[in-house]
């Protein structure tokens, strides 16, 4: 990684963790249409991400005059698969939950991004890692219930959003060797927002001032968020990005309460919180090194 400014590298530490701000306002967003008693589904807000990623990927190759070009399509392919379910189940997760415990299941995918690298792509095993992804697994436990120990079965969508955004982030990586940032963001909002109007198209409607705004709230601070995170990640090791992305789950657990009336994480909540911070700390710097 070439060395830069000490300024600069700073900007793109502040801009990682910007890009997190905005993954979580894309959160807000859902949890407050919900709050207002809006027909607005998960499914809805998705859509309308990716329609604006699309729109918005295009533009950029337009002005660069940039044919979109792909290379090793079915790595493309599986991105735009887990990418969607990801972010489906995510965006379900805080319909049906919290934004804070959406959020800090979410953001369980460094987790299993090595799990699933070591199981499927023949990867050298850990067994210090396993280790650190049953304590992962113990701290979800605590976050969904910290109190009295029921489940909801809405918290399964959360679980699930960490799963399929961990196999995104490997075909992302297998997808990127070959392929500009541009041309894969172009296939994987074109093809998503394509898959998504085709499966739930019929249920989409016209929607009024106010479910325009939550609609394009959600979509806009995700799509941001995503070129942040990007242009963050120029100027910082992805190590110490990574890290920086997973203060997710302190900031979600901290300020739901305050701005989405998020019932606060009890004291198992927050060891909770904490336990999938630490597994996430260890997973990175292992894969590191």
């Amino acid at each position: 990684m070439p060395q830069y400014p000490t300024s600069l590298v700073w900007f793109g530490r502040c801009a990682i963790f910007a890009s997190e701000i905005f993954f979580y306002l894309a959160s807000v967003a859902v949890r407050w249409s919900q709050d207002a008693h809006l027909e607005l589904s998960s499914t809805f807000f998705v859509f309308v991400r990716f329609l604006i990623g699309f729109l918005l990927a295009s533009s950029v190759l337009v002005i660069k005059r940039q044919p979109p070009r792909p290379h090793q399509l079915p790595y493309l392919l599986g991105r735009v698969f887990f990418y969607v379910a990801g972010v489906f189940c995510f965006f379900k997760a805080v319909e049906t939950t919290t934004a804070a415990q959406g959020n800090i299941l979410n953001m369980t995918y460094p987790i299993y991004t090595p799990l699933f690298a070591w199981l499927f792509f023949k990867q050298k095993r850990d067994l210090g890692a396993f280790g650190m992804a049953a304590l992962a697994f113990v701290g979800m436990a605590l976050v969904i219930a910290p109190t009295n120990m029921t489940f909801e079965w809405g918290t399964i969508w959360g679980i699930a959003s960490g799963l399929f955004t961990g196999f995104a982030v490997i075909f992302l990586n297998l997808a990127r060797q070959q392929n500009k940032t541009e041309v894969v963001l172009f296939f994987v909002f074109g093809i998503g927002a394509a898959l998504l109007f085709a499966i739930f198209g019929r249920s989409f409607f016209l929607p009024n001032k106010l479910e325009f705004l939550y609609l394009a709230g959600a979509g806009l601070t995700g799509v941001i968020g995503q070129y942040v995170l990007t242009l963050g990640a120029r100027y910082v090791s992805p190590v110490e990005g990574s890290m920086i992305s997973s203060s997710r789950i302190i900031f979600a657990a901290f300020v739901g309460p305050l701005i989405c009336s998020d019932p606060a994480l009890s004291l198992t909540g927050w060891i909770g919180a904490l336990l999938i911070f630490a597994a996430n700390a260890y997973m990175i710097l292992r894969s590191a090194k």
